[in-house]
């Protein structure tokens, strides 16, 4: 009888060792230090932007006059991070710094000042998992809106 609940409690520790759980959600400003945690990364099959899908999470409010610093998901390999703006579409690429991505200022400055203030953020690593970030900005405000798809 004890073998037996032995067993079956190691089964069930087994089990819920094997279950997925969810990830972070992501946080402010990582208690004051004014870098955004970034939610868990996901697989990105096609960085295109879908209208209809509703964003993980969103950081409105956000001052172009300075570098945006974000941090990535402990659940990712080495990172690359291009920019890419719906005016003209040449990809830029980001500083990476471990797992700090940096969105610098004069990247959301010209969004800002740009006839179509919009583009997308895109970081993966080798396997092709990452995230989709949809840039807005708002000339009249001086800020911009990221929304992690």
């Amino acid at each position: 009888m004890n073998a037996t609940l032995r067993n079956i409690f190691a089964l069930l520790v087994a089990l819920c060792l094997a279950v997925p759980a969810n990830g972070d959600p992501g946080g402010e400003n990582a208690g004051g230090t004014g870098v955004w945690i970034l939610p868990t990364c996901a697989q990105v099959i096609a960085p295109t932007f879908d209208p209809t899908q509703q964003p993980r999470t969103v950081k409105a409010g956000i001052a172009a006059s300075a570098d945006l610093n974000m941090k990535i998901s402990s659940g990712m390999g080495v990172p690359t991070a291009t920019f890419v703006d719906d005016l003209t579409g040449l990809p830029i690429p980001l500083p990476v710094s471990g797992r700090m991505v940096t969105l610098p200022a004069h990247l959301m400055q010209s969004l800002v000042a740009s006839p179509d203030p919009n583009a997308t953020i895109v970081i993966v690593d080798a396997n092709q998992v990452g995230y989709v970030i949809r840039v807005t900005a708002d000339p009249h405000a001086g800020s911009v809106v990221l929304a992690v798809k």
